[in-house]
């Protein structure tokens, strides 16, 4: 139920609400920390890798834009992409690979 109000405070953070952009920013934030954490625990701070954004929360420029300035200065070589095909569908081709 929480995810199905996103559309309307992204709206309202794009009509400069203040309530809309604190929900915001701490939301990336989050996302941000929680990047962080797992960077810190495998090593990877200033290596070159991807961060694979899955969900519909990643469909918001706003968000990809935030997050992006959140961890570039702190993570620099880190790239942000999207799935290039639904996680099922990348399951479903996995599990066919995978000798039983």
């Amino acid at each position: 139920e929480i995810a199905s109000l996103a559309p309307i405070a992204f709206e309202a953070y794009k009509k400069e609400d203040k309530v809309a952009k604190e929900l915001v920013s701490r939301l990336v934030s989050e996302m941000a920390l929680d990047i962080r954490t797992v960077v810190d625990k495998t090593g990877l701070t200033y290596e070159e890798f991807e961060i694979g954004l899955v969900g519909g929360i990643f469909k918001e420029e706003t968000v990809l834009k935030l997050l992006s300035e959140k961890i570039k200065p702190v993570i620099p070589k880190a790239k942000l992409v999207l799935p290039k095909m639904k996680p099922a569908l990348a399951a479903a081709i996995m599990a066919k690979e995978t000798p039983i």
